[in-house]
Parts: C-alpha cells; sequence; structure tokens
C-alpha cells in the first residue's frame, strides 16, 4: 500500500475542494479586503470555542499556502491596493499559549508565513485557566519567536483578560494597564509592540483614545469583517477561527463568498 505523507493528504482534500467548490473560486476573486484571521489555542484537549484541533490548523495553512496566499504582518497588509491584496492574509494568535509552538510555528516557517500573537502580560511563563489548563509561552520563547523575523508581538492587556474585570475598569485602570505591559514587553524583549487586541473585543472610544496615547497605532477587535483602505486601524475587524470552519467553511469565509 502506498504511503501518503501529511502534505499529499491535505492537498488531496484541498483539490477536491477546489472541484467541488469551482465555481466559488471564481466568484472569490471579488472579495473585498484582506482577512485578519484570529486563532486562540491549538489543541486536542479542549473542545471550545477558544480552541482550534491541530490538525485543522495543519489544513487551514496548506490550502492557503496552495491557493497561493502570503500571510504577512499587519503594518505590511495595511494600505495595499486591491490588486496587491488579493492573495494577502494577516494570521493572528489571541492569549500567547504554548500550544503556539508545538502545533503553528514549525508549519509558519515550512510556509514562510508570519503571524502577530497579542500576549496577556500577567500571565506569561504561567497557565491560564480558560475552561481548562492552559500553560502559556515564556518571555525566552517570545524571544525566540522574534529572533525568527516571521513573528511579532501584541498586547492582549498586562492583566485585564477577564470579562467582568474588562467591563469594570476605570479609564486610569485601562492606562495603567496598558502602560504597565508596555513597560514590561520592554523589560524582556526590548521592544514596545504598537498593535493591541482588545481582550473579549471589549472597548469604547475613550479607551481608543488611550490605547493610541499608549503608543498603539493598530487596534484589533472581534468585529467582523476585512481590512481595506476604509478600515479605521483603531478598529480593524478580524475573522475568528475554531473548530466549527472545516475547508469549506474556511474556504467561504476568507474569500467572502457566503
Amino acid at each position: 500500500m502506498p504511503i501518503v505523507t501529511r502534505r499529499e493528504f491535505l492537498k488531496l482534500c484541498g483539490a477536491t475542494i477546489a472541484f467541488l467548490l469551482l465555481p466559488g473560486m471564481a466568484a472569490g476573486k471579488g472579495k473585498h479586503g484582506i482577512p485578519v484571521i484570529m486563532y486562540h489555542d491549538l489543541a486536542n484537549s479542549h473542545h471550545d470555542y477558544y480552541t482550534t484541533a491541530p490538525g485543522l490548523f495543519a489544513a487551514h495553512m496548506e490550502w492557503l499556502y496552495e491557493r497561493g496566499y502570503r500571510a504577512v504582518f499587519l503594518e505590511e497588509a495595511v494600505g495595499l491596493r486591491a490588486e496587491e491584496a488579493e492573495k494577502v492574509v494577516v494570521i493572528t494568535f489571541d492569549d500567547g499559549y504554548a500550544s503556539f509552538i508545538m502545533n503553528a510555528f514549525t508549519l509558519l516557517r515550512e510556509y514562510d508565513f508570519k503571524a502577530t500573537i497579542s500576549v496577556i502580560g500577567h500571565y506569561v511563563g504561567k497557565s491560564l485557566d480558560l475552561m481548562g489548563n492552559r500553560p502559556m509561552l515564556s518571555w525566552d520563547e517570545y524571544g525566540y519567536l522574534l529572533a525568527s523575523g516571521q513573528v511579532q508581538i501584541a498586547c492582549h492587556s498586562y492583566n485585564l483578560h477577564a470579562i467582568q474585570r474588562m467591563k469594570k475598569a476605570s479609564p486610569g485602570e485601562v492606562e495603567s494597564d496598558l502602560m504597565q505591559f508596555q513597560e514590561t514587553v520592554y523589560k524582556h524583549l526590548g521592544r514596545k509592540t504598537d498593535i493591541l487586541a482588545w481582550p473579549y473585543g471589549i472597548y469604547s472610544p475613550e479607551r481608543t483614545a488611550i490605547a493610541s496615547k499608549a503608543g498603539f497605532s493598530y487596534i484589533l477587535t472581534s468585529h467582523e469583517g476585512y481590512l481595506d483602505q476604509r478600515t479605521d486601524l483603531r478598529e480593524i475587524p478580524r475573522l475568528t477561527m475554531s473548530n466549527n470552519l472545516d475547508l469549506v467553511s474556511y474556504y467561504q469565509y476568507l474569500e467572502n463568498t457566503r
């Protein structure tokens, strides 16, 4: 019996999907904007909204690669003309789970894809109890990832990653938290970041002004949509990835053909 490698299997799946969706493939060329996609944890041990199975994530990446997509950093995507943005995607990971190194980084290097990790400063090197205990990346690991040139760091708050805490935080508490993150990331990695992803997508115009003051030029939300030249860079929409997106749904979601 012939042995089929993982890459060959994923290519075969992709070819089958392409055949089934051939009429829609042409329609996909008319999509508007660049998809900024959001993953969280990559694991088989959890089955919830915040988790994607590693095998499904691998299939997503192979599909992007076979379709000719380039995964770039956010600042590289901003301002691209429509014809330049046709096969561009921005890949983001929220929270900073250790599963990124185990289940994502090798694939990103293989496909020459770039990605942004939105870090919860307080939980770096610890574990986050979110529907199960989830180990987080350490500062040393972030240093290793940054050195690759394929990963950049964003802020996901220092310690406001809880729905009620984020909702109730005063303007002063939000400002203090964001400044603490900037100081901490500079201490450990020798750089600050100009990208912020609001925890649970909770924000307001007042908080946006605070974030701008703290040095954040690109602010990611949880609103669904695509990045284009009309997008307010302080309210960048994203597409949430999860186990609910098989390859057919993934294609329709990214190429806006639903």
